[in-house]
């Protein structure tokens, strides 16, 4: 699966357009007109918008990119209440609010979503927020702001304990050369993970 890389907003987002030509965008954070012009450019059809999280950093431009596209939106249920919401998405931290958005398909982990014929998997990783998801393909996740290069996200607007659990159970999960594409900053694997990761090792 062909897998691109925008880096978006204040806090320097990860954003990725996953697929060949139908594609799906992972984590809208901010600029949705770039968005929609990248898109455009490259001769690209966007159908699904798969969101990790709903810290304001993931979500900035969702609603607009919906407007904008039509694209059908995919986020857990845990944290739907983050949008519109300036506290809970942690938008107070630059004095911007998340806009509303209709979510077309409520995710509980478990579920298995199609990018043109490629499946990903949908991994309930709470700890960085409550409703944080990880989507898993062939050799590749996607993990939000749950595992970082050397790092994990945050979890003070967490749980330390849950985000450790969510980790364990997600490398468990993968192989040892699985690339893994995270939230901000560079991509990793596993096996670099469990060798130099001070949280893990």
């Amino acid at each position: 699966m062909k897998i691109r890389k925008l880096v978006l907003g204040q806090l320097g987002t990860n954003c990725y357009v996953i697929g060949d030509k139908t594609v799906s965008v992972v984590d809208p954070g901010a600029n949705a007109k770039g968005i929609v012009k990248y898109l455009a450019d490259e001769n690209l059809t966007l159908d699904k918008i798969l969101v990790t999280h709903g810290h304001f950093d993931h979500v900035g431009a969702l609603s607009e990119l919906k407007e904008l596209t039509g694209a059908k939106v995919y986020m857990h249920r845990d944290d739907m209440c983050m949008l519109g919401d300036m506290e809970k998405s942690l938008g107070f931290m630059v004095g911007e609010t998340p806009k509303e958005c209709e979510i077309d398909f409520v995710l509980t982990g478990g579920e298995e979503i199609f990018v043109e014929d490629e499946k990903l998997t949908v991994m309930h990783t709470p700890g960085h927020s409550q409703g944080s998801v990880s989507y898993v393909g062939e050799g590749f996740v996607l993990s939000g702001d749950l595992l970082f290069k050397q790092s994990i996200g945050r979890y003070d607007f967490g749980s330390y304990c849950a985000e450790m659990s969510s980790i364990r159970k997600l490398l468990a999960a993968i192989c040892d050369d699985c690339i893994i594409l995270p939230g901000h900053g560079e991509e990793t694997s596993k096996k670099h993970e469990e060798k130099n990761n001070p949280y893990l090792v």
